[in-house]
C-alpha cells in the first residue's frame, strides 16, 4: 500500500450552508472547528473517502490497535459528526464506536490488514476493498453498516493475490481503486509482484457482478494482469495502478506509473476497454506516458478526475531535482494527447513543500464547478523534519489559482516526519465547491486519521503580488571546473527573475536572469555553471525579483574538487 494518497471519486453532495469561510480557509461549521478526527488506537490514518448524496460521508483506512493492523471505516454525518445509525457487524470486528470499527480477517489475523479502495453505490451501500494477508478482500455493508449477504458470501470476497514465494501482500500492492458501473458491476484494479521477482509488480483488473461473483466478460475469468512497463536491460518490466475513473462509455482510465526503458517509473495514465484489454485507440498503443528528466529516479500518478468536456486531469509527484519529489499535474484530451492548453506542454510542475529542503508526496485530485483541478497531498520540510497537510487550486491553464488560500495553497495541519507525521491522502468535491479532505494529522506523539472540509469558490480573496522568495539548497555535483546547483523560487503570484550569483570573494559572477511567471507556483531549480577554477573557493547565493522588491537566500560556500563528476542537473 503507498504512501496515504488515492483519489476517489467526485460526488455532488446537499450539505449545510458553510460558515463564512473563503476559498481555501477551513468550514468552522463543519466537526470541530472544520475538522472530525477518527484518531484510534496507536496510530491511524483515514487512506480512502466516498462521498454520499445525502451529504454524509463513508471513510476507511488503517489502524494499529492492541499491536495489530487493522481496517478502519466510518461514516460521517453532513455536519460532520460520527454517525451513531452505522454500526458494523461483522464478527471479526475488534473495536466498535459510535459510527466507526476496526476490523481484520482469518482465523488468526496477520498483517497486512489495510483498506485499499471505497466507493458508494447508487442505492447507498458502500464497496471496501483491501489486503488481509495474502487476500486481496472486497466487502460489501449496506448503509446500516451490516454485512450484504447478498453479496459474494455473507457480503465478503476473498481472492488470494500474493506474489511468488510471498505469504503476505508486500507494501506497494494490492487493491487501488473501486467503480461501479451503472448496470451494478464492480471494477477493481491494484497491483501484484511479478513472478519471479516480488519488486517488480503488474497492475491487476478484477471484475464482480453485482452479487460478487466473478465477472466471465473481464479477462474471461473475471481477471487481467497488464504490464505497462518496459524493461530496462537486465531490470524487469514493471507498473502499478494508484487510480481508476469511468468514463461515460464504461471504458475504464487507470493513473500510475510504468518502467519506461529505465529501471525507474514514469507517470502514465492507460485507458481499458470493458473487457480488460488496452484500448489502442488512447495514447500511444493504450497509454500515455509523462516523462521526466530524471530517468533514474520515480515518478507516478496518483489521482484522476474527468472534466466535463471529457478530458483528464492527474496528479501525482515527480522528480523536479535530483532527490527532490514536487508536484505535477497533466491534462489529456479524450484520446490521451497532453493538452498543450494547459501547464507547459500540456503539464503544470510545482513543489509544495517548504523549508530549504522541501518535498511533496503523491497528490489526489478533484475538479470544482468550473473544472479547476484541486489538489491534496503531503507536502515535506526534511530539513526541520516537519510535515504538513497540503491543499492547493489550480486555474484551467494549469497556473496556480492565487485567489484560493495563500497564494494558491493551504497547510491546515502539520506534524513531524514519523509516528506524528502529517498529509491528506484523498480529496472529494461538496456542493457550494467544498472539499473534504481525508489524511493524518498529529494526534499527541501519534497520527490520528481525520477528516475536514474547507472552502471552495472564486472569491473574493484578491490576488497577493509580493517579493519573490529565493531559498537556497545543497549542491548537487561539482568538480572538473564546473558545478551543479540546485535552489528554489516561489514566485507569491508575481511575475519574477532569478539568477545564481557567484565569485571568490565578491558576487563577481552571474548567470542570465530568468523568468517565472505569476502564475506557476513554487519552482525548483537546477543550474550548471561551468569555468570555475578547481581547488579554488567560492560563494554563491540564489538571488529572485519582482516588482515587490528583491530576496535573495543564504550565502553557501565550497572548494570546487579537481575531479571531473557527472553533473546530475539536466535543466
Amino acid at each position: 500500500m503507498r504512501a496515504p494518497l488515492v483519489l476517489t471519486a467526485l460526488v455532488l453532495l446537499a450539505l449545510p450552508p458553510l460558515a463564512a469561510a473563503r476559498p481555501g480557509e477551513l468550514d468552522s461549521g463543519y466537526g470541530e472547528r472544520g475538522a472530525r478526527s477518527l484518531a484510534v488506537g496507536v496510530t491511524s490514518a483515514a487512506t480512502e473517502l466516498a462521498a454520499a448524496p445525502d451529504g454524509s460521508a463513508f471513510v476507511a483506512g488503517r489502524a494499529i490497535q492492541e499491536g495489530a493492523e487493522r481496517v478502519l471505516i466510518a461514516k460521517l454525518t453532513p455536519a460532520g459528526g460520527l454517525d451513531p445509525a452505522f454500526r458494523v457487524g461483522l464478527g471479526a470486528t475488534a473495536f466498535q464506536g459510535t459510527g466507526m470499527a476496526l476490523f481484520r480477517f482469518g482465523a488468526n489475523p496477520a498483517p497486512p490488514q489495510r483498506a485499499g479502495a471505497i466507493v458508494l453505490q447508487a442505492d447507498g451501500k458502500v464497496i471496501v476493498a483491501g489486503v488481509a494477508e495474502s487476500n486481496w478482500f472486497v466487502v460489501r455493508f449496506t448503509t446500516a453498516g451490516r454485512l450484504d449477504r447478498s453479496f459474494a458470501v455473507n457480503g465478503i470476497f476473498l481472492l488470494g493475490m500474493g506474489g511468488a514465494n510471498e505469504d503476505r501482500t508486500p507494501p506497494g500492492s494490492g487493491p487501488e481503486g473501486l467503480t461501479v458501473r451503472p448496470d451494478g458491476r464492480i471494477l477493481l484494479v491494484g497491483n501484484r509482484p511479478v513472478q519471479g521477482n516480488p519488486e517488480a509488480s503488474s497492475i491487476t483488473l478484477l471484475g464482480l457482478l453485482a452479487d460478487g461473483r466473478l465477472d466471465p466478460t473481464v479477462g474471461g475469468n473475471g481477471i487481467v494482469i497488464s504490464q505497462l512497463g518496459l524493461s530496462s536491460g537486465d531490470l524487469p518490466a514493471s507498473s502499478s495502478a494508484r487510480a481508476v475513473a469511468l468514463t461515460p462509455d464504461g471504458r475504464a482510465l487507470v493513473a500510475g506509473s510504468a518502467t519506461d526503458r529505465s529501471p525507474a517509473g514514469q507517470a502514465v495514465v492507460a485507458r481499458y476497454l470493458a473487457n480488460g484489454r488496452l484500448d489502442n485507440t488512447f495514447g500511444e498503443r493504450g497509454k500515455r506516458v509523462v516523462p521526466h528528466p530524471y530517468a533514474a529516479l520515480d515518478g507516478s500518478f496518483e489521482g484522476i478526475a474527468l472534466a466535463t468536456d471529457g478530458s483528464i486531469v492527474v496528479s501525482g509527484t515527480a522528480p523536479s531535482v535530483p532527490g527532490r519529489a514536487a508536484a505535477i499535474v497533466a491534462r489529456l484530451t479524450e484520446g490521451g494527447q497532453l493538452d498543450q492548453r494547459f501547464g507547459r506542454g500540456g503539464v503544470a510542475r510545482m513543489q509544495l513543500g517548504f523549508g530549504a529542503t522541501p518535498q511533496t508526496q503523491g497528490l489526489g485530485v478533484a475538479l470544482d464547478g468550473a473544472d479547476r483541478p484541486v489538489l491534496s497531498g503531503q507536502a515535506l520540510s526534511v530539513d526541520r523534519r516537519r510535515s504538513s497537510v497540503v491543499v492547493a487550486r489550480l486555474r484551467t491553464d494549469g497556473a496556480i489559482d492565487c485567489r484560493f488560500a495563500d497564494r494558491g495553497r493551504a497547510y491546515p495541519f502539520s506534524g513531524g516526519l514519523d509516528r506524528d507525521a502529517a498529509g491528506s491522502a484523498a480529496v472529494a468535491r461538496v456542493p457550494g465547491n467544498a472539499f473534504l479532505l481525508a489524511g493524518a494529522r498529529p494526534e499527541g506523539l501519534r497520527a490520528g486519521a481525520f477528516v475536514e472540509r474547507f472552502a471552495g469558490g472564486g472569491g473574493p480573496r484578491p490576488a497577493v503580488a509580493s517579493p519573490g522568495a529565493a531559498t537556497g539548497r545543497q549542491f548537487l555535483s561539482l568538480g572538473g571546473g564546473r558545478v551543479g546547483v540546485g535552489g528554489l523560487v516561489d514566485p507569491r503570484c508575481s511575475n519574477t527573475m532569478w539568477a545564481l550569483e557567484y565569485g571568490e570573494r565578491s558576487f563577481a559572477g552571474r548567470t542570465p536572469w530568468r523568468t517565472i511567471p505569476a502564475g506557476a507556483g513554487p519552482q525548483d531549480l537546477c543550474v550548471r555553471l561551468a569555468g570555475l577554477r578547481p581547488g579554488r573557493r567560492y560563494r554563491i547565493r540564489l538571488v529572485a525579483r519582482s516588482r515587490g522588491g528583491r530576496t535573495s537566500g543564504g550565502v553557501r560556500s565550497f572548494t570546487l574538487s579537481r575531479e571531473r563528476q557527472a553533473l546530475r542537473c539536466v535543466t
